[in-house]
């Protein structure tokens, strides 16, 4: 007998508001194609940050497991290490996912490779294929598409939630001279797109890959994520420590650490920060 698919709950917001009803109003219904969990999905309009929102109504109390925003336009978007994520007006994707999955505090990384992996498997199905500039961008080529941002909440040594921050170049095709590498899904394939149905897709793929972790299927998924990194056994340039140096990355160890290999033959493990690649 087949199952009939859950439906998302789809709220849409004009404002930023914080009041108890925020994640109760029902709005439109958007059903998945497959059978998979509830989502429920808020649109702003614009916000501040949709990860800012997120960490504002976790504290209050005011969202539950599997809670995805998104919104048309960011105030101040973010991006890692205190970078500014730009984007045009109602042109991308910008979505926040909000979980509360329990993971040992030392298998952090493992958030950083299902969240890029669903990203990576979702543009394949659109007909784009992209690597993984590590740790968390996502490359067309030399040029990037994706950005990420993750952030969790820590008791006793487990992650007990996290917020997982995704912005899609999705349709905007003009973007500031000061970007140094941007490109869009329009760009690439010359296609529009919708950003509610790719958030459709990518929950789906994320789902599957939160099933994966359940299921001990930990080191597959970083054997994956480290075929799609992004100058994976090129000969590159890096900085360390002020210094330009030629590398070569062979991939990446449990605790997200890169293993780079030097001309010199010795392998060095860098985490986020400690490396720079020079284009």
């Amino acid at each position: 007998m087949p199952v009939e698919a859950p439906e998302y709950a789809f709220v849409i917001k004009m404002k930023l508001t914080l009041s108890p009803s925020f994640v109760l109003l029902q709005g439109i219904k958007f059903t998945a194609r497959k059978k998979m969990s509830n989502w429920i999905i808020i649109k702003e309009i614009r916000c501040e940050s949709t990860n800012n929102l997120v960490k504002g109504l976790r504290v209050s109390g005011k969202i539950c497991d599997k809670t995805a925003i998104m919104t048309e336009f960011q105030l101040a978007g973010r991006g890692q290490d205190k970078n500014i994520w730009h984007s045009n007006p109602g042109e991308n994707l910008l979505v926040s996912l909000y979980i509360e999955e329990k993971i040992p505090a030392e298998n952090y990384f493992l958030l950083t490779i299902i969240t890029s992996l669903a990203i990576a498997e979702m543009l394949n199905e659109m007909g784009i294929d992209i690597s993984i500039k590590w740790p968390n961008d996502i490359y067309f080529g030399k040029d990037k598409l994706v950005g990420i941002l993750i952030e969790n909440s820590m008791i006793s040594g487990m992650i007990v939630n996290s917020i997982l921050g995704i912005g899609i170049n999705v349709n905007q095709t003009k973007f500031p001279e000061w970007l140094p590498n941007p490109t869009s899904m329009s760009l690439i394939t010359g296609k529009k797109y919708r950003p509610e149905e790719l958030l459709d897709l990518f929950l789906r793929k994320i789902d599957g890959l939160l099933e994966s972790i359940k299921e001990n299927e930990s080191s597959s998924l970083v054997e994956k994520y480290i075929n799609l990194l992004y100058r994976k056994g090129v000969w590159s340039d890096y900085i360390v420590d002020n210094e330009l140096i030629r590398g070569k990355i062979h991939g990446v160890m449990s605790d997200g650490r890169l293993i780079l290999e030097f001309e010199s033959g010795e392998i060095n493990y860098f985490l986020f920060g400690e490396i720079i690649y020079v284009h």
